[in-house]
C-alpha cells in the first residue's frame, strides 16, 4: 500500500482498528528494501564496465573524488547472491571486523551468500587488500520492512595489516554516546552513483561529500513512520547526499583531529538522490554496545588445550575461550556443509527408493499428526541444499537453530519449510522464505545463543497435522527440567554411519534431561546456563540432521517446548555423549517479542 496512506492508517489506529505499520509503508519508496537486486546489482555492473573503460568522475552526489589513504577506514563490498553481485560500503573497526548495513546482507527479498571486502583502495575492482567471507552477523532485530536496526558486522577470515591506506575508525564513547550530532558537518563516502541516472566512472574512484546532520524531527517529515531514535539523518539540500551503491558506508565527523563514526548508510528516498530529501543512517551510538560485544578475534585451537588455557588464566594470562575450543568437536560449527548437505542428498535419494526405517538414534517412526508442531527445513546454500528441523510457534513463525542459517562457515540463502508431513520431500504444506532473524548474540565459535526465528511469507492453516506448540510461561520459566523425560523429534540419522529411508519418516525418541553440571563433563567450556542437555546413554539421542528441532515435555496433557536441538559430539551419536539444546526459557522474551 502506498506511503501516502500513512495518515489514513494512523486515523484507523485511533479508531481502534488493528493495522500494522508494515501494511501502510510502501516498501518501494525506500532504497533499503530489495536493495541487492534493485540497486546493488545494476550499480555493480555499471562500476565493472566503467572500470574497464578508464574514465574518472565523482561518485557521491555533489561530492568529490577521494585520494588514496584519505579514508583508510572505508571498505568496498562486493555482495554475491543468487542473481549475481551487488555493491555496498563498510567501515573497518579493527583488524578482523567491518561494520556495514544489514540490508547489504539480507534486504528483505534477497539473501547474500558472500562478501568480497575491499580495503586500501579507491577502486572497487582493483588494488588494495581483498578478503572473501560469509561470516556475517546481522543485528538480531533487523527488520527490512520497517528498516529498523539496519546494521551488521562482517568477520574477516584473517587479520588485515594496517598502513597509511588501511586503518580502523573509532566509535563514539564516553559523553559522545549522549550526543545527537545535529548541526554538525559530517562526511559520507562510498562507491555509489553521483547523480540520479548518472554513469559510473571506469576508475570508480571512491567519492565523498560533506553534509549537515539534521534532527530526527526534521527527518520524519520525509519518512514519518520509519525514522526512530536509532537513526541519524543528513540534509539532502543542494543535491548533496549519498546515492545508490553507498549503502553500508560511513558517516563520519572529526573529533580531536581524528575521524569518528556516527552513522552507517541505510536508506534514502527511492524517488532519487537529488530531490532534496534527507538520507537516513543507523545511528552508531544506539548500537555501540552491540558492536563492541562482537569486536573479538576468532582463532581455532584444539579442545585438548583447554586445561592449559585454564591454567594460564589462573596465571593472569589473557586467553580467549575461542582460542582453546576445537570447532570440529561440536556438530553446530560448519553444520550446513559438514552434516546438513550430505544428509539431505541421502534423504532425497532414499525417498526415491521407498524404504522406511526410523531416523533418531534409538527412537521410533512418528505417525502423521503425532507431532503437529514439527517443521522440516530444506536449506538452500550457494553450493546445494541441507536439512534441519524446527518448531511451529504460530501461523507465521517457526523456531529453529541459528546454525541452520549461518553455521560459522556457510550462509544459507533460503529455507523451504515443510509442515504437516512426516516426509521431507513430499506431502504437507511447503513455504519458501529468506526472512530469518538469528539471535543477535549467536556465536558459532562457542555455539552460544543458537536460536533463530523463521518468518513465513503467508499464514499457515491449522489442522490435525499442523498446530503450534506452547512456550514455557509463569513458574515454568524458573524450572531447569532436570530429571524430566522429554521427546526429541527430527528427520536425522538413526545411527552413526546409518542410511536414510526413502519415505524419510519423521522419528522421535524419549530422553532424560540431565543437569548442566553433568553435561559440562562432556563440553566443559561450551555449556552455559542458556543450554539444556539430554543424556546419550544406551545409544539414544538426537543425530545428524535433527538440528533446530524440538525438545518437548508434556504439561497438563499438552506439549511444551523446552529446547532447540543445537549440538552433540562430533565423535558420533552413539558414543554415549549428551546432546545440547538452546534452553527455551532463556530466550522466551526474545522469542515473544518477535511473534
Amino acid at each position: 500500500m502506498k506511503f501516502a496512506l500513512a495518515l489514513l492508517a494512523l486515523t484507523a489506529v485511533t479508531s481502534a482498528r488493528n493495522i500494522n505499520f508494515e501494511d501502510v509503508i510502501d516498501l518501494e519508496d525506500n532504497t533499503a528494501y530489495g536493495y541487492l537486486t534493485k540497486i546493488g546489482q545494476p550499480s555493480l555492473e555499471r562500476i565493472r564496465k566503467a572500470e574497464e573503460e578508464e574514465d574518472v568522475q565523482s561518485r557521491i552526489v555533489g561530492g568529490s573524488a577521494s585520494s588514496l589513504g584519505q579514508f583508510p577506514y572505508q571498505a568496498g563490498l562486493l555482495a554475491s547472491f543468487g542473481g549475481g553481485q551487488g555493491v555496498c560500503g563498510g567501515s573497518l573497526l579493527n583488524n578482523r571486523r567491518v561494520l556495514t548495513a544489514a540490508h547489504c546482507w539480507f534486504d528483505g527479498q534477497n539473501q547474500a551468500s558472500a562478501f568480497t571486502v575491499v580495503l586500501g583502495s579507491v577502486r572497487l575492482f582493483s588494488g588494495g587488500t581483498r578478503l572473501a567471507t560469509s561470516s556475517v552477523v546481522m543485528h538480531g532485530s533487523w527488520n527490512p520492512n520497517l528498516i529498523r536496526n539496519d546494521i551488521a558486522i562482517i568477520n574477516l577470515p584473517s587479520n588485515v595489516g594496517f598502513n597509511n591506506n588501511i586503518r580502523p575508525i573509532a566509535l563514539p564513547s564516553g559523553s559522545q554516546l549522549n550526543e545527537n550530532f545535529a548541526g554538525s558537518t559530517a562526511t559520507a563516502s562510498g562507491f555509489g552513483l553521483t547523480s540520479d541516472g548518472g554513469s559510473i566512472s571506469s576508475n570508480q574512484f571512491l567519492s565523498h561529500v560533506q553534509v549537515q546532520v539534521i534532527t530526527n524531527n526534521v527527518c520524519r517529515n520525509s519518512f514519518p513512520l520509519i525514522i526512530q531514535s536509532s537513526n541519524i539523518c543528513i540534509s539532502g539540500a543542494n543535491g548533496r547526499s549519498t546515492c545508490q551503491g553507498d549503502s553500508g558506508g560511513p558517516l563520519v565527523i572529526t573529533r580531536n583531529n581524528a575521524p569518528l563514526l556516527i552513522g552507517v548508510t541505510s536508506f534514502g528516498s527511492a524517488r532519487g538522490c537529488q530531490i532534496g530529501s534527507p538520507a537516513a543512517f543507523a545511528r552508531v551510538t544506539s548500537f555501540v554496545s552491540w558492536i563492541n560485544s562482537r569486536l573479538f578475534s576468532i582463532c581455532k585451537m584444539k579442545l585438548a588445550l583447554a586445561l592449559l588455557a585454564l591454567t594460564a588464566v589462573t596465571s593472569a594470562r589473557n586467553i580467549n575461550l575461542e582460542d582453546v575450543i576445537d570447532l570440529e568437536d561440536i556438530t553446530a560449527y560448519g553444520y550446513l556443509t559438514k552434516i546438513g548437505q550430505p544428509l539431505l542428498e541421502r534423504i532425497r535419494k532414499a525417498e526415491e527408493e521407498e524404504d522406511v526405517q526410523s531416523r533418531i538414534v534409538g527412537g521410533s517412526t512418528s505417525s502423521l499428526g503425532q507431532f503437529p508442531y514439527q517443521a522440516g527445513l530444506v536449506i538452500t546454500l550457494a553450493s546445494g541444499q541441507a536439512v534441519c528441523g524446527g518448531s511451529l510457534l504460530n501461523n507465521r513463525r517457526v523456531l529453529t537453530a541459528a546454525h541452520c542459517w549461518f553455521d560459522g562457515r556457510n550462509q544459507a540463502r533460503q529455507f523451504t519449510v515443510v509442515l504437516g508431513s512426516v516426509r521431507l520431500f513430499s506431502g504437507g504444506t511447503r513455504q519458501t522464505t529468506s526472512n530469518v532473524v538469528m539471535h543477535g548474540s549467536w556465536n558459532p565459535n562457542l555455539a552460544r545463543n543458537d536460536i533463530a526465528l523463521i518468518n513465513l511469507p503467508s499464514n499457515v492453516g491449522f489442522n490435525n497435522n499442523i498446530r503450534p506448540i506452547a512456550l514455557p510461561s509463569g513458574s515454568q520459566l524458573n524450572e531447569n527440567f532436570a530429571g524430566t523425560n522429554a521427546v526429541a523429534s527430527g528427520f536425522g540419522l538413526t545411527r552413526d554411519g546409518g542410511s536414510i529411508s526413502s519415505n524419510q519418516a519423521l522419528s522421535h525418541v524419549t530422553l532424560p534431561v540431565i543437569t548442566n553440571n553433568v553435561c559440562r563433563n562432556s563440553f566443559p567450556l561450551i555449556i552455559q546456563s542458556s543450554n539444556i542437555c539430554t543424556s546419550g546413554a544406551n545409544g539414544r539421542s538426537t543425530c545428524s540432521g535433527d538440528s533446530g528441532g524440538p525438545l518437548v515435555i508434556t504439561r497438563n496433557n499438552n506439549p511444551l517446548l523446552i529446547g532447540v536441538t543445537s549440538f552433540g559430539s562430533d565423535r558420533g551419536c552413539q558414543v554415549g555423549s549428551p546432546a545440547a539444546y538452546a534452553r527455551v526459557t532463556s530466550f522466551v522474551s526474545w522469542i515473544n517479542s518477535r511473534l
